[in-house]
Parts: structure tokens; sequence; C-alpha cells
């Protein structure tokens, strides 16, 4: 038959290994999680990196049109017998763009190949039309020769006029001056308009 001190022995015993196996459990809780944090400070700090360069490129641009190929003037007669000979006009026509620019605002100017028939004077009125950066050059007078070179726009910065109705509008105005030296016949007339830096 055990003591009662044998019994105690036994109780504290037991409270020891149990008390023991707690604690050794909690360390290797401890340790367990431990190694996980540096487990995954470790698979972290393996992320490798590489860098690539893009570089956007910006190019100085131009595209330049007139929206109507050709445009037909001439010489018509009068409602009544005895009036003079009646000029004609003609509005259809726009100059278009896109352009970028560099630095300094781009200018548009024209040129003619030939000059008008003899007895007549054609003149051109720029109007813009729009709310595109750009500035009309106004209009010829005295009617129009081949050789000169002649301001449409100035001041144009990078952007586009658009389509249809809109740009710098050209209002040709083909005058008779002499009666006298007209002669039967057609002739056309190249214009060229140029899209410059500067003009």
């Amino acid at each position: 038959m055990c003591s009662d001190s044998s019994l105690v022995r036994g109780f504290m015993y037991a409270y020891k290994c149990s008390h023991k196996e707690i604690y050794m459990n909690r360390k290797l809780a401890f340790i367990i999680v431990l190694l996980i944090g540096i487990l995954s400070a470790n698979i972290f700090a393996g992320v490798a990196t590489a860098n690539q360069t893009v570089t956007i490129q910006i190019p100085k641009l131009e595209l330049c049109r007139i929206n109507a190929i050709a445009v037909t003037l001439g010489v018509s007669l009068p409602a009544i017998a005895g009036d003079p000979f009646i000029g004609s006009v003609d509005n259809s026509s726009y100059i278009q763009w896109t352009c970028l620019n560099m630095t300094s605002a781009r200018s548009i100017s024209m040129d003619l190949n030939v000059n008008p028939p003899a007895g007549t004077a054609l003149d051109l009125s720029f109007v813009k039309t729009g709310t595109f950066s750009g500035t009309a050059a106004g209009a010829t007078s005295g009617g129009m020769t081949a050789g000169p070179t002649y301001s449409c726009a100035t001041a144009i910065g990078s952007g586009n006029t658009g389509t249809g109705a809109t740009g710098i509008q050209l209002d040709y105005v083909l005058s008779i001056t002499d009666t006298s030296l007209l002669t039967v016949g057609n002739t056309p007339i190249t214009m060229t308009f140029t899209l410059t830096d500067s003009f």
C-alpha cells in the first residue's frame, strides 16, 4: 500500500512531466514558426529583377492636301447683250493639314507654274475656317503670276485642321481685265501649295 508521500511524489512527477511536455510543445511550435519565417524571407529574398528601356519616338511630321483636286473658272456671257463679259468665283476648296512641329511654327506658301490667260486676272483670298492653330494670310490683289511665292497661312502649330469644310478656304476670283486680249481656249494652271517650317 502506497503512502501519502509516495502519492504526492507521483503526482508531482506527473505534473512535472506534463508541464515539460507543454513547454516542449510550445518550444517546438516557436521553432516551426521561426523556420517558416526564415524560409519565407529566403523565398522573397530570392526574387530577381530585370530592367528594360522603352524609348518613345515623336518625330517631326507633316501632311498637307487640297480637298478638291481641280477647280474650273471661266468667262461667261452677260444676261443682256452689250454688257461686259463676266468672270467667275469658286470657294469650294480648302487647304488641310496634319503636322507635328519640333520647334518653330509652320507656314504654307503657294506658287503658279504659268500665268493666267491674257486679258484676265486671277486672285485668291485665304480664309481660316475652323478652330485649329494657324493664321490665314489674307488675299492677293492685282492678279497672281508665275514666279512669285504667295503666303497662304502662317503660325501653324502642331495639330490638324480636320476634314470637310474646314482649313484655309481658297476663294478664287477670275476677273476680266481686257476683253480685247481674250482668246478662246483652256489654260491649265498648277497651283503648288507647300507646308514648310517657316516662311
